[in-house]
């Protein structure tokens, strides 16, 4: 049977989702499996672990479609293959672009461009995700009419299936470990008496509906939470969820499958009036009537970015002078991450506001790597200014800072080449046209004695 669990935002439809894996553990003892998105697997573990208490929580398996698939077939020959990451799947897709040369037409000079390596390799895991074989691609081809087009589909035919043949040669290719999943419990019924809750999903790839459909056609209950409203129009915030919620009881009707539905209603303190207000009349084409605001929603009309930015550092000023929170209570959120980095840091340091940057960060910045990779230029280029200065400012290289500036002020003031910075410095370290004299002589030898220090073994 096919439970869906409904309701908006903070209507309680998670909570009842757990209650329910509690009672269930009560009375059948386990044999439960809890699905959510990669993404929130961590977090929903922890929740759980916190909720149902050490021994109870060794009774659900909360993991992901793909964490599911790994940890079924681990023992299945095709996992025993050496698994591929984002390197070699580029140098794959090099490999496959080159074994076509002669036979593909508008991609025929990417295979030296890098750039376009990897948007390549996404589109073939697409095609994987959304179950789009090779002799789907070419029926579909044939359809189009000749032109850039026609040309364009045949060559991404070749590509996908020369790619797909190197990669199934040696490695192990996670994009498909769903679909194995898929056959697997087929053949062997792996969710048979099973009681499986979904939660936290928006919609499914063709692999992940396929993996549901099996689910459901083998568990005993399966439990689905949806965040959508009753009785609303169609053209909506929910208008996918709505159709996900479509798809949902399709697979249901085609597998016979008896549906249920539980409403959880949203409680009026679930957020303030502000927010609700807000929500209703948002999108709306019409004026509404102001109603009073309780203070906990402020919309300002700024005249650019860096309005906005002083406004944001002092209303953050203005909430920790109060004295009712600290700097980790306030959180500032962009719609397109880096869009107001450098501007708000800006006015936020003009503020004495300290402030810490949850985002990604290029691994060529970090210290190791900067220090590896210069090295190896070093290694490779030659010892050079640019390769040496990058590696000693790297902060690992061993020198005082003391030391690095007097080997760069040298370096740049007498245009140092790889000669002298193997051999040594012999020029005055105060420039042209001074004489030679003890301290010059001493302060040379203390430049040398870092140099050595930088480039000998």
């Amino acid at each position: 049977m096919l439970h869906f669990i409904k309701g908006r935002a903070g209507s309680g439809k998670t909570k009842l989702l757990r209650e329910i894996i509690n009672n269930k553990i009560d009375t059948e003892g386990g044999n439960l499996l809890l699905l959510i998105p990669e993404q929130f697997s961590f977090e929903t573990d922890r929740t759980m672990l916190k909720f149902l208490g050490a021994k109870k929580h060794k009774a659900v398996d909360v993991t992901s479609f793909e964490r599911l698939a790994l940890s079924t077939l681990k023992d299945f020959p095709a996992l025993k293959k050496r698994s591929v990451n984002g390197g070699v799947r580029a140098a794959l897709m090099s490999e496959a672009l080159q074994s076509l040369e002669g036979r593909i037409n508008v991609f025929s000079s990417q295979k030296t461009v890098f750039s376009a390596l990897s948007p390549l390799v996404e589109l073939c895991n697409e095609l994987k995700y959304c179950r789009i074989t090779g002799d789907t691609l070419i029926s579909k081809t044939d359809l189009v009419e000749e032109g850039f087009l026609k040309e364009k589909l045949k060559d991404l035919y070749l590509i996908n299936e020369a790619y797909t043949a190197l990669l199934s040669q040696n490695y192990f290719d996670d994009t498909e470990a769903v679909e194995l999943l898929c056959e697997y419990a087929l053949e062997n019924g792996t969710f048979k008496n099973k009681t499986v809750f979904f939660d936290g999903f928006r919609a499914f790839s063709k692999q992940d509906a396929e993996c549901f459909s099996i689910i459901l056609s083998q568990a005993k209950d399966v439990y689905v939470t949806l965040c959508t409203d009753e009785n609303i129009g169609r053209y909506t915030s929910f208008y996918y969820v709505k159709e996900f919620e479509k798809t949902l009881r399709g697979i249901a009707a085609k597998n016979s499958i008896t549906v249920t539905e539980t409403y959880c209603a949203q409680s009026a303190d679930a957020f303030s009036s502000d927010i609700f207000q807000l929500e209703q009349n948002l999108f709306s084409s019409r004026k509404a009537e102001a109603l009073p605001t309780d203070g906990s929603v402020s919309v300002v009309k700024c005249i650019d970015k860096a309005d906005e930015c002083k406004y944001v550092a002092s209303a953050i000023k203005k909430l920790i002078r109060s004295g009712k929170y600290r700097c980790r209570d306030i959180a500032v959120i962009e719609r397109q991450a880096g869009s107001y980095k450098e501007l708000l840091s800006e006015e936020l340091k003009a503020l004495d506001i300290p402030v810490f940057e949850d985002s990604r960060r290029s691994l060529k910045y970090e210290a190791l790597f900067v220090y590896v990779s210069s090295v190896l230029a070093c290694v490779t280029q030659g010892l050079n200014t640019e390769n040496i200065m990058t590696y000693l400012k790297s902060g690992l290289s061993g020198l005082s800072v003391t030391e690095i500036s007097r080997l760069e002020k040298y370096a740049l003031m007498w245009n140092v080449g790889v000669g002298a910075w193997r051999d040594g410095f012999t020029m005055h370290p105060d420039g042209f046209g001074i004489e030679f004299d003890d301290r010059a002589h001493s302060t040379l030898d203390e430049i040398n004695k870092a140099r050595k220090k930088a480039v000998l073994p």
